[in-house]
Formats: structure tokens, sequence, C-alpha cells
């Protein structure tokens, strides 16, 4: 038991430090691991790169477009992060489901 509260507590305190620096980021734990799971599969061991890399690369394109909006300001990455993934949360929501 002491096992389990120690790890708990341990990702606890490394979750906060991570909002705290970055902030909260909408969405991108939702719809990036399911957009890779529809392409390839479910097997975490196969996808967990897959999920990462394309995650960062989306936080980055993210972060670009809100430097380069109105610049010389900034719009921030949780804002625009927050549009674009809503509104692709919402195309997965909705869209019709196909079955072979």
């Amino acid at each position: 038991k002491w096992v389990v509260g120690l790890a708990s507590l341990l990702v606890s305190v490394t979750v906060a430090v991570i909002l705290i620096t970055a902030g909260s980021l909408p969405f991108l734990g939702v719809i990036i691991p399911n957009i890779i799971a529809m392409k390839y599969g479910d097997n975490i061991k196969k996808t967990h790169r897959k999920v990462a890399l394309t995650g960062g690369f989306f936080l980055l394109i993210c972060d670009i477009i809100g430097r380069s909006l109105i610049a010389p300001y900034q719009v921030p990455v949780q804002l625009i992060l927050g549009i674009i993934a809503g509104a692709i949360f919402l195309y997965l929501l909705f869209k019709e489901v196909r079955r072979v």
C-alpha cells in the first residue's frame, strides 16, 4: 500500500509542477492519443512514442501560431490549443463512425 501511495504522491507532485510551469493545456491529452489510436491501433507499446512526438509537434505548431498571429504580441498557447483542439475534438465526436 505504501508503494502505491508513494507513487501517487510522486505523480501528483510531478503533474502539479508541470501545470505551474507550462499552464493548463486543454484537450491535448484527449485528442492526440485518440487520433493516434484510430490510425495505429490501441497497442500502447507501439504508439507511445508516436503520441509523445505528435503531441509535442502539435503544441509547437500552436505556439508558433500564437506567437505570429498578432506579432509583436503573443496569444497564449492555451488559447490557440483550446480553439484548434476543441474543433478537432468536436469533429471526432460528431463524425460518423464507419464500420466494415
